[in-house]
């Protein structure tokens, strides 16, 4: 039989099982084991889903798949660094500390909570922008968007916004660019990207029309491709940012 990460899974589910559950344990500590693993599934459903998207609708459909497959070893691993910092803090004060019962449970809930804290961090608009586009946010930058989905293979994103034309090359100041007015490569670049429409993601491009295009194109050391394409209208006011990474 080959170890799949399915069947680790739920060899790492059972072995937690048996030692949460099948071992002697008082009513309180079942309740507390009982609360910390229904909190922290959702907890951990949220954290994945933010991971994989830029909101929680949007990361929610790979998250239903990952999640399941994933919280029963995250959570076995947590739990057990829990109990044993309580054992090595213990020895360390040679005395029983407070609280004890609920402690180690307790761990993969502030795990999980500094985890969504962090997701929704990476994913504010201004955050994502200087991540993925630029080394410094335009000042003049206003009504930005932002959506991302990760799924396997693919990092894709897309910005808009507005900006003062004096600031538009700060946009374009991390790469090099290729410059193209071809309207019909315009238009095909934007249908490529998302071949079953705009709106079905929720994002939508602006009413003003695209008439220049700048393609950045690159491989990482592995040999995964890297490319984003920065479209404007005639002024450079109006900036949409499709990215793949």
């Amino acid at each position: 039989m080959r170890l799949t990460p399915q069947l680790l899974t739920c060899a790492s589910f059972i072995c937690f099982g048996a030692g949460a559950f099948f071992l002697p344990m008082s009513k309180r500590t079942f309740s507390a084991a009982c609360s910390s693993i229904i909190a922290s599934l959702g907890i951990y459903f949220i954290f994945t889903a933010l991971s994989f998207g830029s909101t929680i609708a949007v990361g929610s459909g790979m998250a239903m798949f990952v999640a399941p497959l994933t919280f029963p070893m995250v959570y076995s691993t947590v739990l057990l660094i829990g109990f044993l910092l309580l054992v090595v803090a213990e020895f360390v004060l040679r005395r029983k500390i407070p609280g004890r019962v609920f402690l180690p449970w307790s761990l993969p809930l502030a795990m999980g909570l500094f985890g969504v804290a962090y997701e929704y961090y990476c994913n504010i608009p201004r955050v994502a922008f200087h991540d993925r586009v630029a080394d410094r946010v335009p000042m003049s930058i206003s009504d930005l968007n932002y959506w991302q989905q990760q799924l396997p293979g693919d990092d894709m994103f897309v910005f808009r916004f507005k900006v003062n034309p004096s600031e538009f090359n700060t946009i374009m100041a991390r790469h090099k660019f290729d410059e193209t007015t071809d309207s019909e490569q315009i238009r095909y670049a934007c249908d490529e990207f998302f071949p079953h429409g705009w709106n079905r993601v929720g994002f939508s491009l602006p009413s003003e029309r695209l008439v220049k295009m700048y393609q950045y194109g690159a491989r990482d050391p592995s040999g995964a491709p890297h490319s984003m394409d920065v479209l404007t209208n005639e002024a450079q006011d109006t900036v949409v940012v499709m990215g793949d990474n």
